[in-house]
């Protein structure tokens, strides 16, 4: 595995840490699932996460995928899976390609192919540290293949409507609706493309596109929870794929060189320096893999598919209609990024500028390249002189076009240890292999030995996929792996001349070469301490200090001295977060009153937590000038660096109550309880109304309460009153989704929740029921009366049981037809097994 990813036990990652992404499972993920556990532990559902801002819908955020099985045995099975399970999601995905080629080639060595190229695919190896990637991306090809399943002929009706209901539906619980809905989309091209190259077997047809709408459908109603709740948290929530974030459908135009020299200017949205490219240049990457090997074998497939005839003994038999589909769907999507890129894109409807196309179309774009790729290489040795000298311009023309766009990066670079590495580094790899790839395939040409120049080209295939692993090593051991690159291309070489006995000397001499390359890099990684099994003395002082779900204060922490998600899954609540979807009037809380200056777009979702110098987040100068704000936001505790100034020092009431060699916390006297009443209220029409009150200096928290009443519940006479009474309230019980308060009010009023108002939230008041109310501009309130007063606030979305018993029985029914029709083949006689063709 990459390093500093996934790990067994300890956390280790290389010291030159621009090679990981900021977000890795284990720091970020990984926490979600603990926070699950705890609640699902104590008798609840996972709906709620109380540590994250100031409370967030978990299951409502996509990434977490609480409701896909494989999230069940990873919380199940601990940390001590995460590479096995990795593996095997990985594993899968090829395997689904394998079987998808069986519609486009007859040949098992050219599904092979296809099966490693998608398991090799960015999505499934770059971007190995976001699990919703992985999982959306490893049930693309087993959607396909159902989907091709319902064109076949031997195949009962309502099997083919089970199987391709069970695979969208588990797509669309995987944690990325973007993938789930441009996989069905392009699932959708194909099976129109197909319709209309075999329209005469209209029956056929109409008989397949029953089955994939009844489906699809089926598929929606299994997803149903998920479904709900993530549309609930869109319409309710803030997100970074916010209307009109990705119009366009493009990306940095020097991307669009990464397919085919991915490790040019180093690795995946990490440059190999920063001052060398652009910041654009990796950021929102192309996650598209093509390399040297691939290049060839697509230039090959366009040149048969385009000069061969049906009984051409030039080319393997290629089923043309399925063939043409995955044709269709890549040069459609490239079409789309390139246009997008060019500013002129057609990616700018209402619902399409939200999604991020260029990420999330790369795992069925990377399973059409593979099929594509495995027509060619199904007719690799059986090509003319005439095949290869076409293909090999088209590959020139992909490779000058890629150095064409990166060209200005490399003339304005003025370091040229890092120039000369990424030199080295990019263009080797693809145009070795590329040259090693043209030799075996013409050498099997020439011998009339077809299958050993076909594991020839699989294992170079392989071995340069193998390179373009992201490791996350620094620059020189990066370099030796071009060793193993060499060793790989030599031993594939020696099998398809038939040599395997020094083939396989060759390619087991690589293995003990890239062993040693990463043993001698593993010691130059950094060890660090397992938060986990090992919590440092102050993240336990905090666990005590907060209290059961943090009921008595929230931390806002600099920086560097907690992680947020780890935090969280220790109980604590940091009202920093790093989290896809953020409560909408929580976002405008930190917007408008967190901070003195304009805030960057991302920081409420992705906050790490108090800035430094000034910038994109909050500093703690913002924390003095805003302190009564933090104050409402029940945030008691403060964290820093032992050897940092600490400016809030100097402000009254504010003390120290603990110090270590890493870090100092601090109290915060001033602020108020996480719950309390106050017995005078304004009533405003808007949240935005509410911020503007709010914002006044004038505003006082403790004397009237700022209420959004559109139900007209409010009674006069606490509207009317110019200033209130103020009581602190008691939680006396509380749980993920369920708090218990107790509050002795001196007259009437409304009880304030420092916790974010978000729909679903239900309240009970002296055993009524009563409604929850926006205040603040964010906060939770209820109205209660004079007196003693008992308030049960419980999150349970509307119909989500209808919901949940609705997905139940679409999975029984789906998982029912497939059981009775197991043997669901049909007695055609006289017809062979036919695929989509």
């Amino acid at each position: 595995m990459p390093y500093g990813i996934y790990f067994d036990s300890t956390p280790r990652w290389p010291s030159f840490t621009s090679a990981l992404d900021n977000f890795s499972f284990p720091h970020v993920d990984w926490p979600w699932r603990l926070v699950a556990r705890s609640i699902v532990l104590s008798g609840d559902l996972p709906l709620w996460n109380p540590f994250a801002s100031l409370g967030l819908p978990l299951a409502a955020q996509y990434q977490p995928q609480l409701f896909f099985p494989f999230e069940w045995l990873e919380i199940a099975l601990g940390r001590t899976s995460w590479d096995v399970l990795l593996i095997v999601k990985i594993s899968l995905g090829g395997l689904g390609a394998y079987l998808l080629a069986a519609n486009i080639v007859d040949d098992r060595i050219a599904r092979t192919y296809a099966g490693v190229a998608y398991a090799f695919s960015p999505f499934l190896i770059w971007l190995h540290t976001v699990p919703a990637f992985v999982n959306g991306a490893v049930l693309v090809p087993w959607v396909f293949w159902a989907a091709h399943r319902a064109f076949r002929a031997d195949i009962r009706l309502g099997h083919k409507v089970a199987v391709l209901s069970i695979c969208s539906g588990l797509q669309w619980l995987t944690g990325q609706p973007q993938i789930a809905a441009l996989t069905h989309c392009a699932v959708a091209v194909t099976a129109v493309v197909i319709a209309m190259r075999s329209w005469r077997l209209y029956r056929r047809n109409a008989e397949a596109g029953a089955a994939m709408i009844a489906a699809v459908v089926l598929g929606l109603v299994i997803a149903a929870p998920q479904l709900a709740l993530f549309s609930q948290a869109i319409r309710h929530g803030y997100t970074l794929h916010s209307e009109g974030a990705y119009g366009g459908g493009g990306t940095a135009a020097m991307n669009l060189a990464l397919p085919m020299f991915p490790f040019l200017p180093g690795q995946l949205m990490s440059p190999w320096n920063a001052g060398l490219f652009p910041d654009k240049l990796n950021w929102e990457a192309f996650p598209v893999l093509l390399g040297g090997a691939g290049a060839f074998l697509f230039a090959l497939s366009l040149v048969l598919r385009v000069t061969s005839k049906r009984d051409d003994p030039r080319a393997a038999p290629v089923l043309a209609p399925a063939f043409d589909a995955f044709m269709l769907v890549v040069l459609a999507s490239v079409l789309i990024v390139v246009l997008g890129t060019l500013d002129i894109g057609i990616w700018h409807g209402p619902i399409f500028n939200r999604i991020n196309f260029p990420r999330y179309i790369a795992p069925t774009l990377s399973l059409g390249i593979a099929m594509v790729c495995a027509a060619g290489f199904a007719s690799a040795s059986r090509s003319s002189v005439r095949d290869f000298l076409v293909a090999l311009s088209l590959v020139a023309a992909i490779v000058l076009g890629s150095l064409a766009l990166l060209a200005p990066a490399f003339e304005a670079s003025a370091d040229r240890t890092y120039l000369n590495w990424s030199l080295l580094l990019g263009l080797a790899p693809p145009l070795i292999t590329l040259l090693f790839v043209c030799a075996i395939a013409w050498t099997g040409r020439r011998q009339g030995r077809t299958e050993p120049a076909q594991w020839g080209i699989l294992i170079a295939a392989s071995g340069e996929f193998l390179f373009l692993v992201r490791y996350g090593l620094d620059l020189s051991d990066e370099g030796r792996r071009l060793v193993v690159l060499a060793l790989v291309l030599s031993g594939a070489w020696l099998i398809a001349e038939r040599r395997c006995r020094a083939g396989i000397a060759a390619l087991c001499g690589s293995g003990l070469v890239l062993v040693a390359i990463l043993w001698l890099a593993d010691q130059k990684l950094l060890k660090s301490i397992d938060p986990y099994t090992e919590p440092p003395a102050y993240l336990r002082f905090l666990q005590s200090a907060v209290g059961d779900f943090s009921v008595h204060g929230r931390v806002l922490a600099s920086q560097g001295t907690m992680i947020p998600n780890v935090a969280n899954a220790f109980g604590i609540a940091l009202v920093c977060s790093l989290n896809p979807v953020q409560v909408a009037t929580t976002a405008q809380y930190i917007f408008k009153l967190l901070s003195s200056k304009q805030l960057n777009y991302t920081t409420p979702n992705a906050w790490p937590g108090v800035a430094e110098r000034e910038g994109m987040y909050p500093t703690w100068s913002d924390f003095a000038e805003r302190r009564k704000y933090y104050n409402l936001a029940n945030v008691r505790f403060l964290v820093e660096f032992a050897n940092k100034e600490f400016p809030p020092e100097q402000i009254p009431g504010i003390r120290e109550i603990y110090r270590d060699s890493k870090v100092r916390i601090f109290e915060d006297a001033a602020v108020l309880p996480r719950a309390f009443v106050v017995t005078a209220a304004r009533k405003v029409s808007s949240s935005k109304d509410a911020f503007d009150k709010v914002f006044e200096t004038s505003f006082d928290a403790r004397k009237v309460v700022i209420v959004e009443d559109p139900r007209n519940v409010l009674p006069e006479e606490i509207s009317d009153r110019r200033q209130g009474q103020f009581a602190a309230a008691s939680v006396r019980a509380a749980s993920a989704s369920r708090l218990l308060v107790e509050v002795v009010s001196p007259e009437s009023g409304v009880l304030v929740l420092s916790d974010a108002f978000y729909s679903g939230w239900r309240a009970m008041v002296n055993g009524r029921e009563a409604s929850v109310l926006r205040v603040d501009g964010f906060a939770r309130g209820v109205v209660v009366d004079r007196g003693p007063n008992t308030v049960v606030f419980e999150y349970r979305p509307r119909y989500l049981a209808a919901f949940f018993a609705a997905s139940i029985s679409a999975m029984l029914i789906a998982l029912l037809l497939a059981a009775i029709q197991f043997r669901g083949r049909k007695n055609v006689s006289g017809q062979q097994k036919p695929g989509p063709a």
